[in-house]
């Protein structure tokens, strides 16, 4: 392995130590190798940067191959024109093909089948990201080749070893982590002083996006954000919402879920604003969402199980006269408080009601409780709510979104 070249995302130390504890994960679940192939797992594993994800035909591939055995090298597996790209990763043995061969040559496949051959795993049990939380960076037709040129091998799920690695975040990391929550709010911020009457939804969204890009050093180099706009003058549900051209009238309800990312980790964050003077219902529900929510969040800590975390929440929405919604919740198995978040917006664990993850020192998570006053979200009225992201420390949690989360009163 080598120091990354022109990244400056993580230094060699921090990568070295991820394959370590990657090594370790696969004898714990008797995995021989690891194969990752989606663009969160191979920037975590190598650090390589390059915008080439975009584009999803056969040869495309990027590939991070991971033994069990510390006497053996990882392998960047990538097509040959990203030999430039493969010198930001930390990662020393790369292999690549020509991903416009005319049969020439041994082309993606048949690499990859001589790498594992070289590195004596054509027999071996080794993982992919095909559990039901992962999507790998393969077509079905690659996995289905891959699987012809190489039948001895046994593939696995590779969850069990992706969800303890991932779970807990470095020091490094949550710097990254808590440097895309301070950009979300910062930008959030920009939009919300921005909001005005005729405004439209997209035009909301252009202007937090460009205070995004003004504060991001990687606007070039990845996509680093999502935005979801919805007002509810066009649609009484305001959840999750593709920013559109409808324009912004007195009386609307505004939901804008968002996160940013940096150097690879984002944040998922939630704050709503309501035009005029909210009405009392929206103001009601509302207000008992953020409640609940911020209750949750003070009561993070070691040691509690993701369930506890639930079950408390459930408590506070019914002291604050909200019971009818949590049974609204369980007539539509909506059971949801949260979820991990990292590489990926949405990780394990998801905090619900049967959550057995017990909570650790350096776990991030997102904590977004729903109070709705019915469904199916067809039929929803009031679904605004706050979301907040969250570290957890030692002895307790630190608050990563501390952007003021009451009700924006827009009167512009």
């Amino acid at each position: 392995m080598k120091e990354p070249q022109n990244n400056d995302y993580f230094p060699l130390a921090e990568y070295q130590a991820r394959i370590s504890r990657a090594r370790q994960a696969m004898k714990a679940n008797g995995m021989d190798a690891m194969l990752m192939s989606t663009e969160p797992n191979v920037l975590y594993f190598s650090g390589l940067l390059d915008g080439y994800w975009i584009c999803t035909m056969h040869d495309d591939v990027q590939l991070v191959l991971i033994t069990a055995d510390p006497s053996l090298e990882p392998v960047l597996l990538l097509p040959n024109h990203l030999l430039q790209a493969a010198y930001t990763s930390c990662i020393s043995d790369v292999r690549c093909w020509s991903q416009f061969s005319g049969g020439k040559t041994k082309g993606s496949i048949g690499t990859i089948a001589d790498t594992f051959a070289d590195l004596k795993l054509t027999k071996g049990r080794v993982a992919l990201e095909i559990g039901p939380h992962e999507r790998p960076g393969m077509s079905l037709p690659f996995i289905e080749d891959l699987r012809a040129a190489l039948p001895g091998v046994q593939w696995v799920d590779s969850t069990p070893a992706l969800k303890q690695l991932l779970k807990i975040k470095s020091p490094l990391e949550i710097e990254k982590f808590r440097t895309a929550c301070q950009i979300t709010c910062q930008a959030l911020k920009v939009g919300l002083d921005a909001m005005k009457t005729g405004m439209s939804e997209k035009e909301l969204t252009q202007v937090i996006a460009l205070e995004m890009a003004r504060l991001s050093p990687d606007v070039g180099v990845s996509r680093p954000w999502f935005i979801f706009v919805h007002a509810t003058g066009r649609g009484p549900t305001a959840f999750d919402g593709v920013p559109t051209c409808y324009r912004f009238q007195k009386g609307d309800a505004v939901y804008i879920d968002l996160g940013f990312r940096y150097q690879g980790y984002g944040a998922d964050m939630i704050r709503c604003a309501v035009f005029g003077p909210p009405s009392a219902a929206v103001a009601h529900y509302y207000n008992a969402a953020r409640a609940a929510n911020m209750a949750a969040v003070r009561y993070i800590k070691p040691g509690i199980k993701g369930k506890d975390l639930y079950a408390y929440w459930t408590e506070q929405v019914r002291r604050l006269g909200f019971a009818h919604a949590l049974e609204v919740l369980e007539k539509y198995d909506f059971d949801m408080l949260g979820h991990g978040i990292g590489v990926s917006t949405h990780e394990l664990p998801l905090i619900n009601s049967t959550c057995e993850e017990i909570f650790e020192p350096g776990m991030t998570m997102s904590i977004e409780g729903n109070v709705f006053d019915q469904m199916p979200f067809a039929q929803t009225l009031q679904a605004l709510k706050n979301e907040e992201n969250v570290v957890v420390t030692a002895t307790g949690s630190e608050w990563l979104t501390p952007l003021p989360n009451d009700l924006y009163v827009i009167e512009r």
